[in-house]
């Protein structure tokens, strides 16, 4: 009796493990939040850090950082040089996502954010993890 409860609660525990190893943030980089308007945009990139060839970016959008808002235009690019790619809107929970190709020694995301006639660009900083320029 006491080896079958002895195995329910180690397997209870693999379990909570297990679920809180999959509730890391391991390959998640969260750049520092920027403001707009009354508006927090904070960017989270996969794999982090970025490297070189695609990547995906996750732009969160959100009213004084709590209430989330779904309805502007959101556009990323990684180049000045290079089309504004319009994201993704991921519901109505303030997420829009996006991949980009990631070039060597690139090292700025772009986010526009249009609502209306109203417009802004943000710089976030990209840092490239150093193995990447070489892997390709």
């Amino acid at each position: 009796m006491k080896f079958g409860r002895l195995m329910r609660r180690s397997l209870e525990l693999l379990f909570l493990l297990a679920l809180l190893a999959g509730c890391s943030k391991d390959g998640v980089d969260e750049l520092p939040p920027q403001q707009w308007r009354q508006l927090n945009i904070a960017v989270q990139t996969h794999p982090a850090p970025v490297a070189v060839g695609m990547n995906e970016f996750v732009v969160i959008v959100s009213q004084r950082g709590v209430r989330p808002r779904y309805d502007y235009l959101v556009s990323i690019r990684t180049d000045s040089s290079d089309p504004w790619k319009q994201t993704i809107q991921d519901g109505e929970i303030g997420v829009f996502r996006r991949a980009l190709l990631v070039r060597p020694g690139q090292s700025m995301l772009q986010v526009r954010i249009k609502y209306n006639k109203e417009e802004g660009i943000l710089h976030f900083p990209l840092y490239q993890h150093p193995r990447s320029a070489t892997n390709g």
